[in-house]
């Protein structure tokens, strides 16, 4: 992935796939299997953060995509609940 930055944001962009079969190496572009993949990462505060993930494919356009607000949290022994506010959408 190639990493740039924009308005104070993390921007990844995929420049392909590397599979690895033992000794052997095979680079592939990305848009022959699932697409070109773009991932948008923002800090919203001291622990929140945004991303927005897509996987363009030339042909089949959207292959998968997500985007979200995380919050990052401090587990100690095991003892976390899980926000009430998770919201699940689906397409």
């Amino acid at each position: 992935m190639r990493l740039n930055v924009r308005d104070g944001a993390l921007i990844f962009t995929g420049i392909g796939y590397r599979w690895d079969f033992g000794p052997y190496t095979v680079f592939l572009p990305s848009w022959l299997i699932l697409g070109n993949a773009v991932i948008e990462e923002r800090a919203l505060s001291d622990d929140e953060f945004f991303v927005d993930f897509k996987m363009e494919h030339p042909l089949l356009g959207r292959t998968f995509a997500y985007s979200g607000k995380f919050r990052i949290v401090e587990v100690v022994d095991g003892d976390y609940e899980p926000s009430s506010k998770v919201k699940i959408r689906t397409a």
